[in-house]
């Protein structure tokens, strides 16, 4: 019976990546969309969008990763050579590395674009304190001037 349940894990875990990567797409098509939204966005509606999609983008990389990382670490279900080979076997077969593979790479997209967007949070938060030093400076002087 153990070579019969090792094949219906093998098939558990394709289906597993299958959905995964099937959410991945539509979280991806998603995130292209909130990237535009924020580009378009300006002023404080910037801070406050980029901060919900980043908030979002890493909350499902952080869901697939652990997911994905539940379903490679039960691979590691038995030290017997001959299940293990009949696994990779059915593994190989079912083509499981190729939708591990794909995952892996949609999670690094969205983990890039958290990257850009974080780093595009960090450059309009910078320019909004240059412009409100700018403005304090501008006041100062004008303090100066009106009370001479």
């Amino acid at each position: 019976m153990d070579v019969p349940d090792l094949l219906e894990f093998a098939n558990a875990q394709l289906l597993e990546f299958a959905f995964f990567d099937n959410r991945l797409d539509g979280v991806l098509e998603e995130a292209y969309d909130d990237v535009e939204d924020v580009f378009r966005s300006g002023g404080l509606l910037k801070f406050r969008r980029v901060r919900y999609v980043s908030s979002r983008l890493m909350m499902i990389v952080v869901d697939v990763t652990e997911l994905a990382g539940r379903v490679i670490n039960a691979l590691k279900m038995t030290e017997d050579v001959f299940y293990a080979t009949v696994y990779m076997g059915a593994a190989e077969v079912l083509g499981l590395s190729a939708w591990m593979q794909s995952v892996e790479n949609k999670t690094e997209t969205l983990h890039n674009i958290y990257s850009m967007l974080t780093e595009e949070a960090a450059d309009a938060r910078m320019t909004f304190i240059e412009v409100a030093i700018l403005l304090l400076i501008l006041f100062e002087i004008i303090l100066a001037l009106l009370g001479r």
